[in-house]
């Protein structure tokens, strides 16, 4: 339910920050911007309502599959998208009159907001790994 909040908030203000950062612009980079937002955004849903409504067995390997994808597109997309629309709007509230240099602050906070999704993504690979090793005998099966 939480997952499905933040995806729901995160389709909301995502074309916001879009349309101000590139509308003015560049008509282009608003528009290849939209079209890979949404590209995104549908496969987003996707996988999500897809996991969501598996009527299987848990430990199936087509459900660990889809919760594993599921997993990587949160870290890959939604997450860099919370980080920026956090960071957009903690501080477009200031002057009007600095907005070309808000506009080149946030320009910067979306490669810090990659660049902080990168850094957790690879901690969370590097420490979150185990391994477990069993061996059994026809016996004991």
């Amino acid at each position: 339910m939480g997952l499905l909040i933040v995806l729901i908030i995160t389709e909301i203000f995502t074309p916001v920050v879009l349309r101000q950062h590139f509308y003015t612009d560049s008509k282009a980079k608003y528009s290849i911007s939209m079209v890979i937002h949404v590209i995104l955004s549908l496969w987003v849903w996707i996988l999500f309502f897809e996991t969501t409504s598996y009527k299987s067995f848990f430990d199936n390997p087509k459900h660990v599959w889809l919760m594993m994808n599921l997993t990587g597109i949160v870290i890959a997309v939604v997450i860099p998208r919370v980080i920026l629309n956090i960071l957009h709007f903690s501080d477009s509230e200031g002057n009007i009159k600095y907005s070309a240099l808000l506009r080149q602050i946030d320009k910067n906070k979306k490669w810090r907001s990659f660049k902080v999704a990168d850094k957790y993504r690879t901690y969370y690979n590097a420490y979150n790994t185990y391994y477990n090793f069993y061996q059994f005998t026809l016996r004991e099966i």
